[in-house]
């Protein structure tokens, strides 16, 4: 595994560009590139999140538009070395309400971003965070890389054509491309003022800071994996700095620690030490998302970066409660 000389000297006054940079996941990855001594970019459709690059805003750029707009995205491409591709529409709820929207961003932005690449850096190393929901319903107690995709939303079901599109402008064009699904991450700058950017960690902790009554739909029985971002970070950065997963590669990413919902609950609960948590049925149509118990086989990834060390879920969550004590204007 590389270490952080290495990787500093990788990322060291490289031009890097992040996509969705105000974002949860582009935000953290945005400081842990200041970090490394990178040129940063930040790419967002608002700067709504500025709070997100608290401490790092005048070490990096921040451009403002659209995935949608090809103009806009051609404009920021030319001369980077990395891209970290971030920018979604992350609620899948929304995707259902709305899915001609999610299709315009998640999957005609996606395009627009390749093509931007393909003519203006074609020689960039980009990375793109996918979701561990593409697989839909799970069959195997473990799952791989080569598990079915069936998405059972409009969100996932996108977040897999972009997955494919990835693959392809490698196959095609030669991009050097890589792709990470992502289980549940959680931890400091997601924003948690509602469940509909699938921040579920978050949401049940800031519930339980405001002293309300979490409701745990069904059993709470399914397994989960709930990953640290500061680990997640740093996979991505061992991803993108690996030539050999820049080939049009699929890792799944994610932690050896399994929770059920209800053991989550339960550790954020013993960690903020207020509010209460209780059962009730499933609403109607939600249901219908279930997609089953999720343990991912992270032997594929495990063999190109060689990141083992992962945060306990107790642990990452007091790292969180700390950080959103101290910055609770910004995300209530």
């Amino acid at each position: 595994m590389k270490n952080g000389k290495e990787l500093k000297r990788l990322f060291s006054n490289k031009k890097a560009l992040v996509i969705g940079g105000l974002g949860f996941i582009g935000s953290n990855i945005a400081h842990a590139l200041v970090g490394l001594g990178a040129r940063v970019t930040i790419f967002s459709h608002s700067k709504k999140k500025i709070h997100n690059l608290k401490g790092i805003e005048k070490k990096v750029k921040i451009i403002i538009g659209n995935i949608t707009n090809f103009s806009s995205v051609g404009r920021i491409m030319k001369g980077k070395d990395y891209i970290f591709n971030c920018a979604a529409q992350v609620s899948y709820l929304d995707s259902i309400r709305n899915p001609v929207l999610d299709l315009e961003t998640n999957c005609h932005g996606q395009l627009n971003i390749l093509e931007a690449v393909r003519k203006n850096c074609p020689k960039a190393k980009i990375l793109f965070t996918s979701s561990r929901l593409v697989y839909g319903k799970v069959t195997t107690p473990i799952v791989s890389e080569n598990h079915p995709t069936n998405p059972v939303s409009i969100y996932a079901a996108h977040k897999l054509v972009a997955e494919k599109y990835h693959v392809l402008y490698h196959k095609i064009h030669g991009l050097n491309t890589v792709i990470a699904r992502i289980p549940n991450p959680y931890g400091p700058r997601q924003q948690i003022n509602n469940m509909k950017s699938g921040a579920i960690v978050g949401w049940i902790m800031k519930e339980l800071m405001d002293g309300e009554q979490v409701k745990i739909f069904g059993s709470g029985k399914q397994k989960r994996n709930y990953l640290f971002i500061d680990d997640l970070v740093n996979i991505l950065l061992l991803l993108i700095t690996d030539k050999n997963a820049n080939r049009g590669e699929i890792f799944n990413v994610g932690t050896t620690e399994t929770n059920t919902f209800n053991e989550m609950v339960k550790k954020v609960f013993k960690a903020v030490r207020r509010g209460s948590y209780a059962h009730i049925p499933w609403p109607k149509d939600f249901e219908k998302n279930e997609t089953g118990d999720y343990v991912p086989d992270l032997k594929k990834v495990r063999s190109f970066t060689g990141y083992r060390v992962y945060t306990p879920l107790a642990e990452g969550v007091k790292k969180m409660i700390e950080f959103y004590k101290n910055n609770k204007k910004y995300y209530w």
